[in-house]
């Protein structure tokens, strides 16, 4: 049901999505090598999670989604769900200098080729927008 799939707080449920391959100004080969092997160096404006603190003592960590003077909803970063937050029930909001994206997912990586292979699959998704994924997918044979 959305009330299992989604987070909630002081009653508010709401559902959100995310679309990693949607189609991004500014990403080349090399933001997307320096990002890959060093997420939290330059974070993009849209990847900037916020932490929260609530009057109740609630940490939320989130991308902020939408701002105004009664509300304050995030994205949560995992899942996509929105977190709804009125603006009297925050003690103390701070950005966060870590990307959501963890240090060292390349060391799994055998080697200079599958590394390469990463950054083009990125830089594929990328340029194609969100339909790419799925034509990728539907194109790979399985061994």
């Amino acid at each position: 049901t959305p009330e299992q799939d989604s987070l909630t707080h002081n009653g508010a449920i709401l559902r959100g999505e995310v679309n990693l391959a949607s189609k991004r100004e500014g990403v080349t080969y090399r933001f997307l090598v320096h990002a890959v092997l060093n997420p939290s160096l330059d974070i993009r404006h849209e990847y900037i999670q916020v932490m929260v603190l609530t009057v109740d003592r609630l940490t939320v960590t989130g991308f902020k989604h939408s701002e105004d003077d009664m509300t304050l909803v995030l994205r949560d970063p995992a899942s996509g769900n929105l977190i709804k937050i009125n603006q009297n029930d925050i003690e103390l909001m701070t950005n966060s200098k870590l990307s959501a994206m963890p240090a060292g997912l390349v060391n799994p990586l055998k080697g200079k080729q599958q590394f390469l292979d990463l950054i083009h699959f990125l830089m594929v998704t990328t340029e194609g927008g969100p339909g790419t994924w799925k034509k990728l997918k539907d194109e790979t044979v399985q061994p």
